[in-house]
């Protein structure tokens, strides 16, 4: 399902949940508020979740960990906070991770480490503090960061 590029706004229903064989949800560049509702864990099937340059605010979801078929993960240009969740480690085929140019706090989960198929990541433009997790060096697929 794409409907990005819109004036759509408002918040992302939870009754999203009930699109169960949903394998491409991209709700970008619209006016989109609010939090990233949990019931997103249970697109079970989604293959590529894009929620780009919206005012999405809150943290991401843990129920995104849910998503083991994930191979693209781009929020990126939203005003998302609080920590970057430790269950992204359990997306092992995500390829793609965009978080930048948002409002993420703490620091790098060591979980990332287990997402052993990234090749790019991008978490620039954020408030993240710490030092990086040695886990990163299990990314040897990593081409961008």
């Amino acid at each position: 399902m794409d409907l990005s590029i819109n004036s759509l706004f408002g918040h992302i229903p939870s009754q999203i949940s009930l699109l169960s064989n949903l394998t491409y949800l991209d709700l970008s560049v619209n006016r989109f508020s609010g939090k990233i509702p949990p019931e997103i864990g249970c697109l079970r099937k989604l293959e590529v979740l894009h929620l780009v340059s919206n005012e999405l605010n809150g943290s991401i979801p843990q129920e995104i960990g849910q998503l083991h078929l994930l191979s693209e993960v781009a929020l990126y240009s939203n005003k998302l906070n609080g920590p970057i969740p430790s269950s992204l480690g359990n997306l092992s085929k995500l390829a793609v991770l965009y978080l930048y140019n948002n409002s993420f706090s703490g620091s790098i989960p060591a979980e990332i480490g287990n997402m052993t198929n990234l090749e790019l990541l991008h978490m620039n433009s954020n408030n993240l503090t710490g030092s990086i997790p040695s886990t990163l060096g299990n990314l040897t697929k990593l081409r961008e960061s």
